[in-house]
């Protein structure tokens, strides 16, 4: 009996293995293999339908495209985080080339610290138009007289000999300076007499203590980044009543200056724009931190900056910004900066070994003091204890006090300019009518520097007849050597970082200027602040604007 063949199924035979998605490995094994299409298969008497051996390739199908989702979607994350790189590294650009273009344009500052200034202006507005109305509206007293004081402190100048040389400063009490602390600011020289160049007058003096604006002189000044430097100098100018004389008298012709980027016409705007009777609300003094820029390559840009410096750079600026000004200041010059700021620095030395005294006579911007050295002295003397507060008349006297030079930092003349041990003294021979002493809050070692931290005692109002060459005269006038305290300068934070604020008077009121912030403080308060920077008004000359 023949045997029946069961009919071929009708699907095309495929081979037994077969190419695999790229994306995952090939999970089955031939259809062949596992349905037995298009084989015998024993005690069958029926064929599959068609349909069925599409079904597996159906499924493999539906595995691929759900790989190929996933891969999508892995790709799609890939393309957003990209895009977020992209936008960071655009950003980071922009970055780069807004401060380039600051420092090389700076007449465009970041508008950021603008846009923040608007909303401070919008803040204070409504308080601003109630302050308004309950105050009387005073107009600013403009006037032309340029008449001067024709009685400014007497000094005695005599001509300095010099037969040795003289070791800088800067060699001596270690890495701290005594006096100025800018080789420009301490050239050598002798004074010429000159009349002095304040300004009276009664338009003068009405504006030396005017109310500044309708909220009683009390205006903070915007900090355009990093610029609260700038602030606490510029609010000490503003306070300070014979720079308003001046000022707001005869003093800087800005329409008649032809100086390029002028900062003398940069501050006479600010005090212009300080004075507007009809402001209250604080200001940003952008013209005068663009002059700055452009005048010194080292202030431009956002960067911190130390207030001592920024203040001997803003005076040496107005000084070289008036007319007939002289650019030596070891020949004296008649100008109202040079005889306002700058006094006088007499140097005695005295050899060991022959007695000869060299003297020599240094124009003088401020005075730098020594905090740690004053309280050094007091822990060693007396059985004072290192905590006692140190005091500002104690830094003063160590600033005048012998220093002893050891030989090789003095060559004597009269000993064939060998070197010699040598004893060095610093006195003030002249006063400045504006006295700033620095209180040197930073100590040098050869591994690291620190901020001297801590308070020192400074009195309201301060004597500097003892520590001037003039003292053992009897037949002096006590009262051109009594100075009254203006403004104090605080720095608070690290010695390479940190924020400044500062305390000024305003009338018979102390004011705190934090920036924009103003509020009102006490004597007490002004006392027992940390101070960096004091500025002293010398009392003559305040009272004859009176």
């Amino acid at each position: 009996m023949m045997e029946t063949a069961l009919p071929r199924s009708s699907s095309r035979p495929r081979p037994s293995s077969r190419p695999t998605t790229p994306l995952r490995p090939h999970s089955r094994s031939s259809i062949r293999e596992a349905h037995g299409y298009g084989t015998n298969i024993s005690n069958a008497v029926y064929t599959q339908p068609a349909i069925n051996a599409l079904e597996p390739q159906f499924a493999e199908l539906a595995d691929s495209m759900a790989d190929l989702e996933a891969n999508f979607m892995h790709l799609q994350l890939m393309h957003e985080s990209l895009t977020r790189f992209s936008e960071s590294f655009a950003s980071f650009l922009y970055g780069l080339n807004m401060n380039a273009f600051c420092v090389d344009f700076p007449e465009a500052p970041i508008a950021d610290s603008f846009r923040r200034a608007k909303q401070a202006e919008a803040q204070k507005e409504a308080e601003a138009e109630e302050v308004r109305r309950a105050v009387d509206a005073e107009a600013t007293f403009m006037t032309t007289d340029t008449s001067f004081v024709e009685n400014p402190p007497s000094t005695i100048s005599s001509k300095p000999t010099s037969k040795s040389s003289i070791p800088s400063r800067g060699a001596t009490r270690g890495s701290a300076t005594r006096g100025s602390t800018r080789g420009r600011y301490t050239t050598r020289g002798t004074n010429r007499a000159r009349p002095s160049a304040l300004p009276r007058g009664r338009g003068v003096r009405n504006n030396a203590n005017k109310r500044a604006c309708a909220k009683q002189g009390v205006r903070g000044l915007y900090n355009l980044g990093q610029t609260c430097y700038l602030n606490v100098i510029l609010q000490t100018l503003l306070h300070d009543p014979i720079l308003n004389a001046y000022f707001l008298g005869n003093g800087h012709q800005s329409h008649d200056c032809s100086v390029p980027d002028c900062v003398g016409c940069a501050v006479a705007e600010a005090f212009a724009d300080f004075n507007s009777s009809d402001k209250a609300e604080g200001f940003a003094a952008l013209n005068l931190l663009l002059a700055s820029w452009r005048a010194s390559p080292t202030l431009a840009g956002y960067h911190q900056q130390d207030a001592h410096e920024y203040y001997q750079f803003l005076v040496d600026k107005l000084h070289a910004s008036t007319e007939g000004h002289v650019d030596d200041h070891d020949q004296g010059c008649p100008c109202f900066f040079h005889q306002t700021f700058y006094g006088k620095l007499k140097s005695s030395v005295m050899c060991d070994n022959c007695g000869n005294i060299t003297k020599t006579e240094d124009p003088m911007l401020d005075l730098s003091l020594d905090v740690q050295v004053q309280a050094k002295k007091r822990a060693m003397g007396g059985g004072v204890g290192p905590s006692v507060t140190p005091t500002l008349n104690g830094c003063l006297e160590s600033f005048t006090s012998p220093e002893r030079l050891m030989a090789g930092v003095y060559n004597c003349s009269e000993c064939g300019g060998t070197p010699q041990k040598a004893t060095k003294r610093l006195r003030i021979k002249k006063l400045p009518a504006i006295l700033c002493m620095q209180l040197k809050r930073f100590e040098h070692t050869s591994a690291v520097s620190e901020k001297v931290e801590g308070r020192v005692d400074f009195p309201l109002s301060i004597n500097m007849l003892p520590y001037t060459t003039h003292r053992h005269r009897e037949d002096l006038d006590k009262s051109k050597f009594i100075y009254d305290l203006s403004s104090a300068v605080v720095h608070k934070g690290k010695l390479d970082a940190g924020h400044y604020y500062v305390y000024c008077k305003q009338g018979d009121q102390w004011v705190l200027f934090n920036d924009d912030q103003v509020t009102a403080a006490t004597e007490a308060e002004v006392l027992n602040a940390d101070a960096y920077l004091l500025f002293y008004n010398l009392r003559l000359f305040t009272a004859s604007l009176q």
